[in-house]
Parts: C-alpha cells; structure tokens; sequence
C-alpha cells in the first residue's frame, strides 16, 4: 500500500472568517436578547390585561401592574443577559398571591369570592383571608423557554450567512 497523502487548503480563510463572526457575535447576541426581552415584555403584559381583567377591565391597579422596564444587557460572549422586571409596587402581591390585610376584609372575603357577575371569571380567589396569586409572570416564562432555541438558531443561521460559512 503506497502512502496517503492529504493536502488541506483555505485553513487560514476559514480562520479569518472564524475571527470577524467571532467579533460581530456579541453584538447580535445582544441584539438578540433585546429584541426578545421586548417582545417577552408585550406578551407578559398582554397575559395580565387577560389575567386581571375586571367588570370594567380598567384601573390604576391594573395599568401599575403592566409596567414593566427591560434592563440593558449584561454580561459578554456566550454569558450575557437581559433582566426583564416588573415596577409595579403591588407586582409581587399580584403574582405570589397575599393575605388580607384585616379581620374586616376576612369576614368579607366570604362575599368577595361569590362574585354577583357570573362572566367574572377572573376575580381573586380568596380561601380563609388569603387571595391566591395568578403567576402569570412564571406562565409567560414557561412559554417563552420553548420558542428561544428556535430563535437562537435562526440566529446562528443568519451570523454562518453572513461570514459566507453556510
């Protein structure tokens, strides 16, 4: 058997192509996380219009609740991150859930879970002096998780065009 021989060109193009994709990641990535957050901010905001939702559909409350702020990225490279929180005062009553806060709302808890509207579905469930807590931040959490690897990938995708690697 004579000897194999294997001759590799173009290592030092892919390389140079390797380095430019390399530095334009952390913009994109960043871009990415950005775009996300907001589209994550207009889908939790439209799940607590839904989950609040009164006999008017409107109050003060209820539009304290839909403010929310995206924070800037952090981090660098592949552990960068974007904090997407709610500035509402009474957010974390709204989502865990709280007791009352006197004896006088506890007797009347009793009325307040009997609603008079029967299409007042989403009116606070209240057991023994205590309103459960809706979630809606965890449920919008949960949903999201599913769509982002499929958005990273589009993501990875369009960089490999771009560098002429794919």
């Amino acid at each position: 058997m004579d000897g194999v021989e294997l001759t590799v060109t173009g290592l030092t193009e892919l390389n140079e192509d390797l380095m430019k994709l390399m530095q334009k990641y952390p913009d994109k990535a960043g871009d990415l996380l950005r775009k996300n957050a907001r589209e994550f901010r207009k889908e939790y905001t439209h799940n607590v219009q839904s989950a609040a939702k009164t006999q008017t559909g409107k109050g003060k409350a209820l539009e304290l609740l839909r403010n929310t702020k995206v924070y800037p990225v952090q981090g660098y490279g592949a552990r960068q991150y974007v904090e997407v929180g709610a500035t509402s005062p009474h957010f974390h009553l709204f989502e865990r859930g709280h007791d009352l806060y006197n004896a006088y709302m506890a007797h009347k808890s009793e009325n307040y879970k009997k609603s008079k509207n029967k299409k007042d579905k989403n009116r606070a469930k209240v057991k023994d002096g205590h309103v459960e807590g809706r979630f809606v931040m965890q449920k919008s959490i949960d949903s999201y998780e599913d769509k982002m690897p499929e958005v990273a990938k589009r993501m990875y995708d369009e960089l490999l065009k771009e560098g002429n690697l794919l």
